[in-house]
């Protein structure tokens, strides 16, 4: 019970987007994500441009992002995304080797990147790194 003057503490909530074409492949992110902590909600889209309408800046703490999507591909989102809100936080999915990726793409500054497919272990162990206490 609440005493007089007492404030209740209230948890805060981790929002975590995530803009993956595959639906297996999101759903089972989504999945392991919302198993491993009740205080995170996900929001998932399979489309860059739905993402992008739905977008608004200071409510995501992580975008978790597949390079190769159709319409607009992944680092055209990272870039978008980054002039709406500079601290949101980045975690890109890719079937492409790292250093095939940072070659291409050295302007997307993150040294997140995982390759699918992925173990659960390291996609819980990655978002709380990246997320962080």
């Amino acid at each position: 019970m609440k005493m007089k003057g007492e404030k209740m503490s209230v948890a805060k909530i981790t929002r975590i987007m995530i803009v993956i074409g595959n639906d297996d492949v999101s759903l089972t992110f989504r999945a392991i994500l919302t198993a491993s902590d009740h205080k995170i909600r996900i929001y998932s889209f399979n489309d860059c441009i739905e993402a992008l309408q739905e977008f608004r800046p200071n409510f995501y703490d992580l975008i978790i992002l597949d390079f190769m999507m159709p319409k607009i591909n992944g680092f055209e989102f990272y870039d978008i995304v980054k002039i709406l809100d500079d601290q949101v936080k980045f975690c890109f999915v890719t079937t492409t080797s790292k250093d095939v990726i940072k070659k291409a793409y050295p302007e997307v500054k993150t040294d997140r990147l995982l390759n699918v497919p992925v173990t659960k272990e390291e996609l819980v162990k990655e978002t709380e790194e990246i997320l962080g206490p």
